[in-house]
């Protein structure tokens, strides 16, 4: 079988399930069982701590019964009022208000004094549930007081029937409250309308407003009836004055003088104007037992009683002034001067009378003016009248409906009972609900366990060694040689020409027969074989060491040479020296047959030698090409250990000068990213990989390999001392 066709095969090997299953939970609980086991330990110590500290508490519960009442009273029709009777299916509305914060407030009020407790504590402790598809509410109250726990859900209880009487009487509460607020302010407007009702009746002299429009219609035609006569009456007094001035200037004097003359003689104007203003008081007098004190006709009357008052204090002031004058022209009078003096009395008569009769016809007509004005406003006064009059009546009736409805909702209010009661009474707790000891252990215990195969997950997610075989083999992209099982470290060294048989030696032995079909790229078998890995601790010395001893026992001369000057290990495994070796070969020019040691009969051993100041220099010199040629030709296998890739460069200096690469990496030891990084650095020397060996393989990291089991009971049967099959070359 060439590297082609195993390269092939090996690609073949179905792949391990990248998804979680049980199997590499499993594996990664093998890996990290030391935090598994810290983070279940800790996280269940904490619970154990705090199940062991925690403060009892107890619970109780109460059942509060919802029904619509069936003996409420007949509540007045009134618009207002609008009763409808609860839910009964879904109660979820009353939950809410029976857990609201002003609920509890009202009901631990009557708690202060025996318990303290808040509102915040009764919150988030009580729950209301409803009982299946009834009306019925489940009110449960935990705490750690018992006593305390059946104060609250009994006040609580007793809260909420207090709710469902003040619910059911809300309509009925809310009218009377309403009628109350709108009450005065009915009354009030009432009040209103009845004064300026009265005031407008003040105002404009209406009594009754149907007859008002006839008395003041008949007024005003006995006003026209006066101006008549007054004109008549003026105009025959200022012809009589006319022929009385005619007769004066017949008898020589002028009518002014004699005037002045009659005057100063006699005070018969004073008089006449005390007559006028008597029958003007009598007159007023009369019509006022008609009318009120506003009417026109009386407002007229008082004016001119004002005015004839006036008239006689202007005449008896001329009088006083010109008493002198009078009584010298009374002296002087005599025969015809008598005559004439007549005269000048009746012309001043008739000028009095003509004054007077003007002066009360335009009086008479002014009055007669403001009669018509009033008597056209007429239908408007009424019309306000009639308007002013129904608001007193609507306000009124809105008063009377107030106080009828107000006293047939206050006997409704009297006969309201709680439609709700308590069904059940709240019970006094004997015995806590938390912490259940047992019952939390074991969940304690659950979560530990499950927290600590968490973490071992994640811890194993979170490494980047390799943890499969199958990931080697896809980091590497080589065929896959060998698998070397994790093994005791009294298994792993292999005495030469031992007959010993284990799971350790059988996987080298699989290797070695792997080893028989590798071809270089020249078609040529492999003889020369350099081993390397990433890093060290991954077990190549050890691998290359004990795949010599096998080689030789299945008859094949081996050389094995300790390539790796910086950090030697081969002559520990051989107990050997290292005083001569490769070094010393390279430098000194010697023959190498002189520092090789036998192991056996097929196998010999070159160690590194002492460390010299530059490997480097040494191992890529044309010395170490022409001793490699030489091993060829001498041996069938050489093997040479080396340096790791991330440690130097040594390997890469011969690297081309070998047949092949054989790279180690170990399980959980070696990482991703130092893969990668020697396959980028090996592949990029142009050297010849041969395949990949993976070393340190436990039953975790796949699913099948060598069990010791089976070759310890092998060696307990007594098989152990058969004879070993040599192949010859």
């Amino acid at each position: 079988m060439n590297s082609k066709t195993f390269q092939s095969y090996s690609q073949n090997i179905p792949s391990t399930e990248t998804d979680l299953s049980l199997a590499q939970l499993t594996q990664s609980l093998v890996r990290q069982w030391k935090a598994a086991l810290a983070v279940t330990i800790a996280v269940f110590g904490v619970s154990c701590g705090i199940i062991f500290t925690k403060t009892p508490e107890y619970v109780s519960e109460t059942l509060i019964l919802l029904t619509n009442s069936s003996s409420r009273p007949d509540l007045p029709d009134i618009s207002i009022t609008n009763i409808q009777g609860f839910r009964r299916n879904d109660l979820s509305t009353e939950i809410l208000v029976l857990q609201s914060q002003a609920m509890i407030g009202s009901a631990i009020k009557k708690l202060i004094g025996e318990f303290e407790v808040s509102i915040p504590q009764v919150i988030n402790n009580m729950s209301i549930t409803q009982a299946g598809i009834a009306d019925v509410l489940i009110v449960s109250y935990q705490d750690t007081d018992p006593a305390r726990t059946q104060a609250v859900l009994e006040v609580l209880g007793q809260t909420y029937v207090n709710y469902s009487l003040e619910r059911q009487k809300s309509p009925v509460t809310n009218a009377i409250q309403f009628i109350n607020q709108q009450l005065p302010k009915a009354q009030k407007e009432l009040t209103a309308a009845t004064e300026e009702l009265l005031n407008f009746r003040q105002t404009h002299g209406i009594i009754d407003y149907k007859v008002y429009g006839t008395q003041v219609s008949h007024y005003k035609q006995e006003l026209l009836q006066k101006i008549d006569q007054l004109k008549v009456a003026l105009s025959a007094t200022e012809t009589q004055y006319r022929e009385l001035q005619n007769q004066l200037r017949s008898a020589g004097e002028e009518p002014a003088i004699a005037l002045v003359n009659s005057v100063l003689s006699d005070d018969r104007i004073y008089q006449r104007l005390e007559q006028e203003g008597e029958k003007i008081a009598t007159e007023y007098s009369l019509e006022r037992t008609r009318f009120q004190d506003s009417f026109p006709l009386l407002e007229d009357l008082r004016l001119r009683q004002e005015e004839i008052e006036n008239l006689l204090q202007q005449r008896k002031e001329e009088l006083l002034a010109n008493a002198v004058v009078a009584t010298e022209t009374e002296e002087e009078v005599s025969g015809f001067g008598r005559t004439k003096q007549d005269l000048a009395r009746r012309m001043l008569a008739k000028e009095i009378e003509m004054i007077v009769a003007r002066q009360e016809l335009a009086e008479f007509e002014l009055l007669q003016e403001s009669v018509s004005r009033n008597l056209d406003r007429i239908p408007q006064l009424q019309l306000v009248y009639i308007n002013l009059l129904g608001q007193l009546e609507l306000k009124s009736k809105t008063v009377n409906n107030f106080l009828e409805q107000l006293q047939e909702l206050n006997i409704a209010e009297a006969q309201e009972r709680a439609p709700w009661q308590v069904l059940e009474p709240p019970y006094l707790p004997k015995r806590p609900i938390t912490p259940n000891v047992q019952r939390s252990l074991v969940i304690s215990g659950i979560i530990a366990l499950l927290l600590g195969v968490g973490t071992a997950w994640l811890l194993d997610k979170l490494d980047s060694k390799v943890k499969k075989v199958e990931e080697v083999k896809e980091l590497t992209g080589l065929p896959l040689l060998g698998n070397i099982p994790k093994v005791p470290p009294s298994l792993v060294k292999l005495a030469p020409a031992s007959s010993q048989s284990s799971s350790f030696k059988e996987a080298v032995s699989s290797l070695a027969i792997n080893l028989r079909y590798l071809v270089t790229s020249t078609g040529k078998k492999t003889k020369v074989l350099a081993v390397t890995s990433t890093r060290p601790s991954e077990g190549k010395t050890t691998v290359t060491y004990n795949l010599g001893l096998v080689l030789a026992e299945m008859g094949y001369k081996t050389l094995v040479v300790d390539g790796d000057m910086r950090r030697p290990r081969i002559q520990k495994l051989a107990q050997k020296d290292n005083e001569t070796g490769l070094s010393t070969t390279l430098v000194d020019n010697v023959s190498w047959s002189e520092s090789i040691d036998k192991q056996g009969d097929q196998v010999d051993i070159l160690t590194a030698g002492p460390t010299p100041p530059n490997p480097i220099t040494l191992l890529s010199s044309q010395r170490m090409k022409q001793l490699i040629q030489e091993w060829r030709n001498e041996y069938k296998y050489v093997l040479i250990d080396t340096p790791p890739i991330s440690v130097s460069a040594d390997t890469l200096s011969f690297a081309t000068d070998v047949d092949s690469i054989l790279f180690v990496a170990a399980m959980e030891r070696a990482t991703h990213s130092g893969i990668r990084y020697a396959m980028e650095t090996l592949r990029g020397s142009k050297c010849n990989l041969a395949g990949v060996v993976v070393n340190l393989v436990a039953k975790a990291h796949q699913d099948y390999s060598y069990s010791s089991d089976y070759y310890s009971y092998y060696h307990s049967n007594g098989n152990s001392k058969k004879g070993r099959v040599k192949i010859k070359k």
